[in-house]
């Protein structure tokens, strides 16, 4: 794989220096052609070819401009100057001369035959930097008192679908920045939802770095794809928000309210909401890890066992959320300020919320095993609440002209009660019960969370020399109070019963420390050596015993099989060496991490003893080419091992699932994936065209698989994890998306194509199976938007899926299936906006599950008042069809199950809501 690495990168740089040609420049002067007065206008070179803009500048005071950088070929140069004639002359630069004087570009007066004349010039629409996209707002149509959603629904690539999840060519959005900085911490609805469409100036999509990557300029791997939401300079003084409040049909209501204040030089906002409709205010995921700094140590509940960044603070489905599962009741509110004093910055937002969410799921999974077949049939009734308090606070200092010294805190306090119920029935292929469980959990749950922070950045007067330090402390706390009964029945077994009631306490805390250093020494002008060298340090004491209800009723009787109070100490040792070259449109990086890991478990109760120390090596690779404005292509390779967990390798025993048990295997070694990905993406201004290329291609060598043996009379499933030697599973995938303006017109046409082929293994019963998934799937869809008059946008994306298991071919799941999306609005006489939104969804019958055919509808009509149509009065009708979207099918190795909630269904709604806008400046006219 090595070879293969160093001969891709071998052809690109071959590729960039046949690119990079002699260097010229172009020069001249835009003057009047009558009156010889100079003129200072735009002036902007394109490729003859294609009409991709090549360089923009503008003349000066005399009208002089001179254009540099070009290499050897046919260009166009293109001038404009509001009331004159737009100017077009094709030069061409060769050798042996590097410089061309064009001298005198004459203009001529556009001719006023009618008294009026109304010059239309076209926005420049996106430009592209390194791997940031950024799109120009005047290039879009922003309808009055819209929001930022509705404009980035406008822009090629976006998604967003109806809980306000953004996606960005199938890639989701996690972060949503307002002119830099954080806006109420991870939640981008809140960004998107509420701000102005006419506040914004641009909006910016790239992966965000971390902190010293982004300091240093040299990748280390870690990447969030964000949206970054520049404001007008005069939208960033005033005052503005929203009041909205409906009821309607069946008991529902929300209310919603959200205030902004914006100076020059701070920012304060705060909002509330209060539903039952699915709107929480949440945030589309709201799964920040304890606020921004996304290093908080979580325990997770497999015997006190430490994942290190990422830890969830989302209300999700098992514990509360509403994710349209079930029946919600929310409310939640919170406030953010952030502000520039002299040389420092502070940011900070606090956030409150609870939810209430009962509702009840049915699911029936078909089960294919060599030789046999089993139907799994469930129907569940859940109760959860949760509510927690979240706040953070970040101060950044410049503390001279080369040193930076930022510094954060963030805290959690959660609750967390549930109340699950199941009932689960297995039948073999006759339909004969095989085996049947009632099970009921209860917890009552207290979450406690602390992070400190600091980064210290330091430039030196060398070009490229950099020192960075990064630390954090972090404090997690988990006590819980959990009851589990089950009562387990097996037809063909002796005895026939198994009853499970038992008292299952939880007191486990975590403390972590990380520290990382970053060093950048220039080697030459064009190459720079990057050092790293990071340290880490967990203990986590972890107790959760288990009691037996007694004779007395109480539950007293210690049960010695399902308790354990662990005690874990995990010392990281982490070093790098990274080389980064960067040379005109080129960038080259190239390097290795390790961390050296010692891990130590003892069990109090038992006292066992764990121990465990391993290295994982991370090579990476990467190669950029920026084209020109409007082209790049990159081209990355990176590698991670992956130790096996220690679930895997000594599982706590629990009894939470009967039908599914785990065995430990103490010989599983580590497993190593390779990922390779390569984009191109592509601009034309001129034509509006937008072309995107997105390839990626990973394997595993010595993967660890599951092995699982499946019980042919009572359905019960014993898995154990092996590595696989003799095959490698692999995943393809190949995506491109484009879009255009039709001539024209102002209808923007979407067209995709995308692929995936995939081979993954596992042992059941005995029989190493290969799952192979093929999947083929178009996309088409067309846009169009005008001022005040409609917003229209249609969307269809049919697919194929191609499923084979090499030891139960009988087990065939292949499905054709289609997805629509429509969604519109019309600007009626009388101040009437008409609008709904349409998404149909078919997934065909297999030979075993029946087929999905849905359509989700909703309407409204809404009437204006007050000036700028400020007042807006509103009747929607949700869900008019009755469908239940939740209903959705999943597919693993040896199962299929189509499953679905109760959910929010059809109800019709009155609401009433007030945008109020205040700015220091008059408001634009778009």
């Amino acid at each position: 794989m090595k070879i293969t690495i160093l001969a891709l990168l071998a052809v690109f740089l071959f590729t960039h220096m046949s690119f990079a040609q002699n260097s010229h420049t172009v020069k001249g002067i835009t003057i009047d052609s009558v009156s010889k007065v100079k003129l200072s206008g735009a002036v902007s070179i394109l490729d003859v070819k294609d009409s991709v803009l090549r360089k923009f500048t503008y003349a000066d005071a005399n009208g002089a401009f001179t254009v540099s950088g070009l290499p050897t070929g046919k260009y166009l140069l293109f001038i404009t100057y509001p009331g004159y004639d737009n100017k077009m002359k094709p030069f061409i630069m060769e050798a042996p001369n590097t410089v061309l004087e064009l001298g005198n570009v004459n203009l001529s007066l556009t001719p006023k035959i009618l008294k009026e004349v109304t010059i239309k010039s076209t926005a420049q629409e996106i430009k592209i930097k390194g791997d940031t996209l950024e799109f120009n707002a005047k290039a879009y149509v922003i309808q009055p008192n819209s929001k930022v959603e509705d404009l980035l629904r406008q822009m090629p690539g976006v998604q967003i679908d109806k809980n306000g999840k953004i996606t960005v060519n199938g890639q989701p959005v996690p972060k949503v920045l307002v002119d830099g900085e954080e806006f109420f911490g991870d939640d981008p609805t809140l960004v998107t939802q509420n701000l102005r469409g006419d506040m914004v100036s641009s909006i910016q999509i790239y992966d965000r770095r971390s902190d010293q990557a982004s300091f240093t300029g040299i990748d280390d791997g870690q990447r969030i794809k964000t949206i970054n939401v520049k404001l007008k300079e005069d939208k960033k003084k005033g005052v503005f928000g929203k009041a909205s409040a409906g009821a309607g049909t069946d008991n529902y209501h929300e209310a919603q309210a959200i205030l902004n204040r914006f100076t020059a030089n701070n920012k304060f906002a705060a909002y509330g909401t209060l539903a039952n409709t699915g709107k929480t205010g949440l945030g589309a995921a709201d799964n920040s890890a304890i606020g921004t700094s996304n290093n908080y140590a979580q325990i997770a509940d497999n015997g006190g066992i430490i994942t290190q960044g990422g830890g969830p603070d989302d209300l999700d489905a098992g514990s509360g959320n509403y994710n349209g599962n079930g029946l919600p009741n929310v409310l939640a509110g919170g406030a953010h300020y952030d502000a520039k004093i002299n040389n420092a910055t502070i940011n900070a937002n606090y956030k409150e919320g609870s939810i209430d969410v009962k509702g009840n799921n049915t699911a029936s999974t078909q089960i294919t095993i060599p030789g046999s077949e089993q139907n799994l049939n469930s129907f569940r009734t859940l109760h959860n609440t949760a509510s927690r308090q979240k706040a953070d606070f970040t101060y950044l200092v410049k503390l001279d002209t080369s040193a930076t010294l930022k510094v954060g805190v963030d805290a959690i306090v959660k609750h967390q009660t549930i109340d699950d119920n199941k009932l689960t029935t297995i039948l073999d292929e006759t339909g004969n019960l095989l085996t049947s469980q009632t099970q009921r959990s209860t917890s009552d749950i207290h979450q406690k969370g602390l992070n400190l922070n600091a980064l210290y950045t330091k430039k030196f007067k060398k070009p490229s020399r950099t020192f960075s330090w990064a630390v954090s402390e972090t404090y997690a706390e988990n006590i819980a109070k959990n009851y589990l009964f089950s009562d387990l029945h097996t037809a063909n077994v002796v005895p026939a019963d198994s009853v499970t009631d038992q008292y299952k306490p939880v007191t486990a805390r975590n403390t972590s420390f990380s520290s990382n250093v970053n060093y950048t020494e220039p080697l030459s002008k064009y190459l720079a050596l990057l050092l790293n060298y990071g340290l880490g340090i967990s203990n986590t004491n972890s107790d959760k015993p288990s009691f037996d209800k007694s004779a007395s009723g109480q539950y007293d009787s210690f049960n010695t099989i399902y308790s354990n109070d662990f005690k874990i100490t995990q010392l990281t040792n982490r070093f790098g060496g990274v080389f980064n070259y960067r040379k005109n449109k080129t960038i080259i990086s190239f390097g290795t991490r390790a961390s050296i890991v010692n891990y130590d478990q003892t069990e109090e109760y038992t006292a066992a003893v764990f121990k465990r120390n391993f290295v994982n090596w991370s090579p990476q690779a990467s190669y950029q080419y920026q084209m020109s404005a409007q082209k790049i292509l990159s081209l990355s390779y990176s590698g991670y091992m992956s130790q096996p967990s220690v679930d895997q390798l000594e599982p706590v025993k629990v009894n939470t699932n009967p039908l599914n048990i785990f065995i430990g295997n103490d010989a599983l070694k580590a497993q190593f994936s390779h990922n390779l990905q390569i984009v191109f993406q592509s601009q034309k201004i001129i034509t509006r065209q937008s072309l995107l290329l997105y390839s990626t291609f990973n394997f595993t060598d010595n993967p660890i698989i599951s092995r699982a043996t499946i019980d042919t009379l009572t359905g019960k499933t014993v898995t154990q994890y092996v590595n696989l030697t003799s095959q490698r599973p692999y995943n393809f995938s190949l995506n491109a998306q484009g879009s255009q303006r039709i001539t024209g017109t102002e209808i923007d046409v979407r067209l995709g194509v995308s692929g995936s082929r995939s081979a993954s293994y596992s042992y059941i019963n005995n029989g190493l199976n290969r799952l192979d998934q093929t999947s083929v799937s178009l996309q088409a869809g067309l846009q169009t938007v005008k001022f005040q008059k409609y917003d229209i946008a249609v969307g269809a994306n049919p697919n194929y899926s191609f499923n084979n298991n090499s030891v139960m071919p009988q087990s065939n799941n292949n499905a054709a299936g289609i997805s629509v999306n429509a969604r519109g609005s019309i600007y009626l006489p009388g101040k009437l906006i008409l609008s709904s939104d349409m998404s149909y969804r078919y997934t065909a019958k297999t030979q075993n599950i029946d087929a999905i055919n849905m359509t989700i509808l909703n309407a409204s009509l809404a009437k204006t008042f007050l000036k700028q149509d400020k007042l807006r009065l509103t009747l929607s009708g949700n869900n008019l069809f009755n469908a239940n979207p939740t209903l959705n099918r999943s597919l693993t190795p040896t199962s299929i199950t189509q499953s679905s909630f109760n959910t929010i269904m059809r109800y019709f709604l009155v609401g009433v809501s007030w945008d109020f806008t205040k700015f220091g400046t008059t408001a634009a006219t778009n």
